[in-house]
């Protein structure tokens, strides 16, 4: 097991605050500024994915009849708008889903964006004021060649821009579905500099669709993009896990091979250019794959996890351990070509991302430490029964491993004394109660304790913190999973009352 765990969170598109409040992008594909009198404008996109049964959170004012742009008027805590931690109240929205919302009523923009469906691309606008933080300055720009498919008549994207507005040729919208979003290597913001060799920086947006309906069934565009920097990820033996928030159905843009010495590993044999993976900027080729969605890959084949990556929902999490050093990986088994079926980074949640003092890491928390490093520690808790009793259940584990014999939480009631109490977790060990040891005792002995003890007992417990490397420096956005069961376990303080105080 590894001495360290360093974690980062990848999200596709954060706009991290500055000190004005104001969100600059440090992954916005394809942002673009212009000056105005108050600073700057910035122009972005902004993906937005949920399941079927999330509330956007999301509501849009203005419309020509209401004679003012269209912008974000509300974001509900706890939407997915909100969660995202890339909008804010008074952005402009300049499109949905690739549709301009200049000519739009209010109602026709209310109808639009409820119709968007689960994959909302928006087109937005935000000013910083003069010196502000450059949204570029934590991304580098690449450029690609990809090719598409047609698809009845189209290729599954509409594009905006060109000499006439100002702005370089850009991808507005990929739909959802098409081979283009499938393939993963085309996103909202990506600048198209050459359709099939022509040279389009130049040209007009009218010129741009002229090329693209001349192509045949295949279409070959160069694009520039952006590629997220992680300056905080050194190179060293220390796992990293990386989640990417992901449509379904597009693809991730690595291929896997499997290595044998000096042990059986998976690893990362290719990275697609342009493809989710290469824009996240956290994947290289030579990384080892330890788990996918919490899934130890330990003793697994390179299909297996290939199966695991497919069936992933909107979020796929890795845990890796960089391999920087290899150019290129042994490929001593089956190599997993590029697949369609994978998976996506695309725009995700409220997590670190930074410029300046700000890292794009972000530590985690868990009490569900799996395979990862952790230290166990040790506390008492006092339970006091109500009318339903102590709110838990216990097990005792079998088999082997570490926590064979071991007397052990397997459920806590919700809203019983030990959800209340807050400290408690399914997994924790029960090592004594009441002074009584639970080493080596049947459940059945456990469960007589517990009833010939009344109506209060005291446990001693054992439970896992996950062991992370912090940092030397720079201000970090730390994520805890926080759950029914548990409280969130910090006092806050004021540090100059402590001063005053001292």
């Amino acid at each position: 097991m590894f001495d360290n765990l360093y974690m980062a969170m990848i999200f596709g598109c954060f706009r991290p605050r500055t000190d004005d409040g104001r969100d600059t992008s440090s992954h916005n594909e394809g942002s673009h500024t212009s000056s105005t009198a108050s600073g700057t404008r910035i122009v972005t996109y902004v993906e937005l994915l949920r399941r079927t049964s999330e509330p956007l959170g999301l509501v849009l004012d203005g419309g020509t009849d209401r004679d003012m742009p269209v912008f974000v008027a509300e974001l509900y805590p706890g939407g997915v708008a909100d969660n995202s931690g890339t909008l804010q109240r008074g952005d402009l929205v300049l499109a949905i889903n690739g549709v301009s919302t200049d000519p739009l009523t209010h109602q026709e923009v209310t109808s639009l964006l409820q119709n968007a469906g689960n994959y909302i691309n928006l087109e937005i606008a935000y000013d910083t004021p003069p010196g502000g933080a450059n949204p570029d300055e934590d991304t580098v720009k690449k450029m690609a060649n990809v090719t598409f498919k047609k698809e009845g008549n189209a290729f599954g994207f509409t594009i905006s821009g060109g000499k006439t507005e100002g702005r370089p040729i850009t991808v507005s919208h990929v739909l959802v579905g098409t081979a283009a979003y499938r393939k993963g290597t085309l996103k909202a913001g990506d600048h198209i500099t050459r359709i099939k060799g022509t040279d389009v920086r130049k040209a007009t947006k009218k010129e741009a669709l002229s090329l693209l309906q001349a192509c045949g069934e295949n279409c070959t565009m160069e694009i520039e993009y952006d590629v997220t920097l992680h300056s905080g990820l050194s190179e060293g033996n220390r796992p990293l896990q990386v989640e990417i928030l992901k449509p379904k159905a597009a693809s991730l843009g690595i291929s896997l091979t499997e290595s044998r010495s000096p042990c059986p590993m998976i690893l990362i044999s290719k990275i697609q250019e342009a493809g989710i993976a290469d824009r996240c900027g956290a994947l290289h080729v030579g990384d080892q794959l330890l788990s996918i969605n919490d899934t130890s890959l330990e003793n697994r084949a390179v299909n297996e996890a290939i199966q695991l990556l497919i069936h992933s929902d909107f979020h796929v999490k890795l845990d890796i351990l960089p391999g920087r050093g290899m150019q290129q990986p042994p490929e001593l088994a089956n190599d997993e070509a590029f697949s369609d079926s994978v998976s996506h980074v695309s725009h995700g949640e409220h997590l670190a991302g930074s410029q300046a003092s700000h890292s794009q890491l972000s530590l985690i928390s868990s009490t569900r430490t799996h395979h990862l490093p952790y230290y166990p520690d040790t506390m008492e808790v006092t339970l006091h029964a109500d009318s339903i009793g102590f709110g838990l259940s216990l097990d005792v584990v079998v088999g082997a491993g570490d926590c064979s014999g071991f007397l052990t939480i397997a459920s806590i009631m919700k809203g019983g004394p030990a959800a209340r109490l807050g400290q408690l977790c399914i997994g924790d060990r029960v090592l004594a109660i009441n002074g009584i040891k639970m080493k080596g005792v049947t459940l059945e002995q456990a469960v007589k304790i517990v009833h010939e003890a009344g109506d209060l007992i005291t446990m001693e417990v054992e439970f896992n913190i996950t062991d992370t490397v912090v940092p030397p420096s720079g201000t970090f956005e730390v994520k805890m999973v926080k759950t029914d069961t548990l409280n969130l376990g910090i006092t806050i303080n004021d540090e100059l009352t402590r001063l005053l105080e001292a």
